[in-house]
């Protein structure tokens, strides 16, 4: 479906800053759908959620030191 949206070929954010985190404030959740999976940082009440193919997750999760 078109929403007139330009369609964006690689992720784009400017910048996220989080002050004064601890090792206890952070944690990462995967959730696998039928075609695609979620991979949702958590860090203290801020969440970031990357979706992505199902074959990105076992190279997200090392780059993240998590395999």
């Amino acid at each position: 479906m078109d929403h007139g949206e330009p369609i964006m070929s690689k992720p784009h954010i400017s910048q996220i800053c989080v002050h004064d985190v601890t090792a206890e404030d952070v944690s990462v959740k995967v959730s696998f759908h039928d075609t695609f999976a979620a991979v949702k940082i958590i860090i203290g009440g801020t969440e970031v959620t990357c979706f992505t193919e199902l074959d990105q997750v076992a190279g997200i999760q090392r780059k993240l030191g998590l395999l």
